[in-house]
């Protein structure tokens, strides 16, 4: 109901029979989701019976503010789209490592969720593959025994604080990295190629083998894109525009406006 009234509020409202192609669904802002006991679903009445709660990190901007939260009645589909998207957008077949914490030790986390998803489907092995323990700090010394080439996963920040701290080890030849953005609260960001650079001189990985994951809490599917040249790309149920902030026409090449992403996955 309140995505209903939220349409119909539209100039014109969008409403389901005038629907006829994807770029004409009312795309919602991302502060909807901020509305704690609003939680956005397709089950109309329902209070909210889910199987998994995810929130948003809380960066600078939301200091103050309530933190997003994404409500999943099922993550059968959420996992589906996850490692589709690995297969289809060929990403590396490879063991995986990450520098985040596992999904036991960060619930509300949609990024550990989704690591803990690939580490099921990746990995053949027992040992932990997440390197960030309990109470923050990284254990390194897995990746020094490493003997084969392995994706290293993690967030920006934290291969910056490897790389300040000179903890970023070399790994073995046909190793990548996959890095998932996200300064969240540093007052300094790196330019993207100083960071690729750095990253490369220190895990002996080169630039074209380093991959970024661009997504947020409120999306159900990934975008990645591989070295500095490259577009992001999603998977076959994505669609993506800019629309100008004041009319919602689609913004101008070259300008500026709102990102607006249609995830069929986010049912």
């Amino acid at each position: 109901r309140p995505y209903a009234n939220y349409c119909r509020s539209l100039d014109p409202p969008c409403l389901p029979g005038d629907v006829r192609h994807w770029s004409q669904i009312a795309a919602v802002p991302t502060d909807a989701f901020k509305h704690f006991g609003l939680r956005l679903n397709t089950r109309p009445g329902d209070a909210g019976d889910f199987a998994a709660v995810f929130r948003t990190s809380g960066t600078t901007g939301e200091r103050y503010a309530p933190r997003g939260e994404h409500g999943f009645p099922s993550l059968r589909l959420y996992d589906a789209s996850i490692l589709r998207a690995w297969q289809d957008l060929a990403l590396p077949d490879l063991p995986i490592r990450f520098l985040t914490p596992a999904p036991d030790d960060a619930p509300d986390s949609s990024l550990s969720h989704m690591m803990g998803v690939l580490d099921r489907s990746c990995n053949t092995t027992d040992s932990d593959a997440f390197l960030v323990r309990p109470d923050g700090s990284v254990a390194l010394a897995p990746l020094g025994s490493l003997d084969s080439p392995i994706l290293l996963a993690g967030t920006a920040l934290a291969f910056l604080h490897l790389l300040n701290s000179d903890g970023l080890p070399s790994l073995p030849d046909g190793s990548q990295l996959l890095e998932t953005g996200g300064y969240k609260g540093l007052t300094i960001e790196l330019d993207k190629t100083a960071f690729y650079e750095k990253l490369s001189r220190a895990s002996k990985v080169g630039v074209t083998d380093i991959h970024n994951e661009y997504s947020m809490t409120e999306l159900s599917s990934q975008f990645y894109c591989r070295g500095l040249e490259a577009p992001h790309r999603g998977p076959h149920w994505t669609r993506v525009r800019v629309t100008d902030a004041l009319s919602g026409e689609p913004a101008a090449a070259g300008g500026s406006g709102f990102l607006e992403i249609f995830d069929l996955a986010n049912l």
